[in-house]
């Protein structure tokens, strides 16, 4: 059974939550398209994904990391070989 409290304090939470998508709060605020750079077909990292899609051709490529450590450390070595 769920207690009293918890069922106010999700649905207050929810309410909370779809409240910050409301894009008409502030109707002053000028919205920019966001941009990114195109991808560098020579850069190491793009290399390195082609080398390993060739590798196991029927699968996606998505690695979960569950470990704090290993997620630290796969960003660590992202930024290392990140060029720009």
């Amino acid at each position: 059974m769920v207690a009293p409290g918890f069922r106010t304090s999700f649905l207050l939470a929810i309410v909370a939550l779809a409240a910050c998508t409301r894009s008409d709060l502030r109707p002053d605020y000028v919205r920019e398209p966001s941009t990114s750079l195109a991808p560098q077909s020579d850069a190491p990292l793009v290399a390195e994904a082609k080398r390993l899609a060739a590798e196991h051709p029927n699968e996606s490529g998505l690695r979960l990391l569950t470990n704090p450590i290993d997620a630290l450390i796969s960003r660590i070595a992202l930024a290392d070989h990140a060029t720009g």
